[in-house]
């Protein structure tokens, strides 16, 4: 900012100015006593001589008194143009301003600074700075000016900006942004504060904190329920060690990874009585909660409407029914259910539009299960399902799967895709735990360290007819 010393100070009184016009004058005047020897070639008498000079240095004098006053008038105007604008611009700022000299002393007062005060310009003018300041910020400012009217060293002034409590008439103290910058006037040192209350903004600020705290706490408990839920969800799946120890013609191992702290896929397999065995497998639309209540109404009504053998055919039309019921989400939900017969290896199944399964004839190749194309669950409630049967024989072994593993990606945007997971069934191991445990391995391979984008189920199923199981110090034990 320039100061009203500079602004009033005219060029003409440079140092370099009066020297040029100085030597334009002396110039001037050779160049007339040269031309006057010249034309009166020495003839005029002393008198006439210094007569004729006299006349002619009045009028050069005259000239440049006129080309003076024009300057300084023109300079004068603008220094008084300036000088308004300056005023104005102070006077009509929306922030306060303050000018006080190197005493403390307040010079400026602008209508902003009266407004966020309470003082009048007449009543502060004149006045120390200090009693716009509490107590001990005050005995700081003073401190600030002597130390830098002695050593030159800037505390306060220079700072781009500075959050500082301030003082109204009334006592109250309240937060304000603080810039201080220093000018000479007249040889002067002044200092003008731009004051800005930020009481709003800070109360503003404060809210913003509680909100975050509330958030923050909001999303401790989410994450605590989340736990508790993903907890939940897990003990509703079979447990990760081979099921149906006391029907040792099924080996069965599965595995769920969700995507989220809960997922939607699931699998289950439960026996309804001492020879039929029941297992699905199923993928809800979407990720997170929602899939996973949804999943939890699926797994509660497969229990619930397959209790017996003769349930079986139409246990998908009646749960398809429910599904759709009050269903104003439009999740809906694919599944594969098979019953096997676990005495002669008859398995009947029934799919919603899943993934066909992998099939294994012991010591063959890995194809996929033959699966009438089926609605998914929760569309329409006039869906119908039809039931396929195949005979199982010894060492046969079933593989299913979600989506979350063939459609798995690694950081180059490659799927694992279905013959990758053919490939690796083929060179399985003989055990179901180790050949889920291999696909397991080899998606995470796969994958290195990508993201799981979606959920991750796999139930492997192997039929050995021949298997009884021995009771050994209260445990059963395999016994092939």
């Amino acid at each position: 900012m320039k100061s009203k010393a500079r602004i009033l100070q005219p060029k003409y009184q440079s140092k370099s100015y009066l020297i040029g016009i100085f030597l334009i004058t002396i110039l001037l005047m050779t160049c007339y006593e040269t031309l006057k020897e010249i034309y009166f070639k020495g003839q005029l008498t002393p008198w006439q001589s210094h007569g004729i000079t006299i006349l002619v240095t009045s009028f050069y004098a005259t000239i440049a008194g006129i080309f003076m006053r024009n300057i300084v008038g023109k300079y004068a105007k603008e220094a008084h143009h300036a000088s308004a604008k300056a005023q104005s611009v102070i006077t009509n700022i929306f922030d306060a301003v303050i000018m006080i000299d190197e005493l403390g002393i307040i010079k400026n007062f602008n209508p902003a600074a009266e407004k966020i005060f309470g003082y009048s310009a007449e009543t502060i003018l004149g006045e120390s700075v200090n009693v716009l300041m509490p107590e001990s910020y005050a005995h700081q400012h003073d401190n600030y000016i002597a130390l830098y009217k002695e050593t030159g060293i800037q505390k306060i002034v220079g700072k781009s900006r500075r959050e500082f409590p301030a003082k109204k008439i009334n006592g109250d103290v309240f937060p304000v942004d603080l810039i201080v910058t220093k000018m000479d006037v007249e040889g002067k040192k002044m200092f003008i504060g731009v004051v800005r209350d930020i009481t709003e903004f800070k109360c503003a600020e404060l809210e913003l904190m509680r909100i975050k705290k509330e958030q923050l706490d909001i999303y401790e408990k989410l994450q605590q329920e989340l736990c508790m839920a993903s907890s939940l969800q897990m003990m509703m799946l079979p447990k990760c060690y081979y099921l149906f120890p006391c029907q040792p013609q099924v080996r069965a191992y599965g595995i769920m990874r969700p995507a989220k702290e809960v997922g939607g896929d699931f699998y289950d397999a439960f026996m309804i009585d001492d020879e039929h065995l029941i297992f699905a497998i199923g993928d809800v639309s979407g990720k997170g909660v929602p899939a996973s209540l949804f999943m939890m109404r699926t797994i509660a009504l497969l229990k619930s409407k397959i209790t017996k053998p003769k349930k079986f055919d139409t246990a998908l039309i009646a749960m398809n029914k429910l599904l759709c019921e009050h269903n104003d989400t439009n999740m809906f939900v694919s599944l594969f259910i098979g019953m096997l017969n676990v005495k002669t290896g008859e398995l009947r199944y029934l799919s919603g539009g899943h993934n066909a399964p992998f099939f294994m004839r012991h010591n063959s190749s890995v194809t996929l299960l033959e699966v009438p194309r089926n609605l998914v669950l929760g569309i329409s409630d006039s869906a119908h399902y039809q039931v396929t049967s195949i005979q199982l024989q010894k060492g046969d072994t079933l593989v299913l799967y979600t989506d979350g593993v063939i459609e798995a990606e690694n950081t180059h945007n490659e799927l694992f895709t279905l013959q990758r997971t053919m490939d690796i069934l083929k060179s399985a191991h003989s055990d179901v735990k180790q050949l889920v445990s291999s696909l397991s391995d080899e998606l995470n391979k796969f994958c290195h360290g990508q993201q799981q984008s979606d959920d991750i189920t796999i139930l492997a199923l192997r039929y050995n007819p021949d298997a009884t199981v021995q009771l050994k110090n209260s445990l059963f034990e395999w016994s092939d």
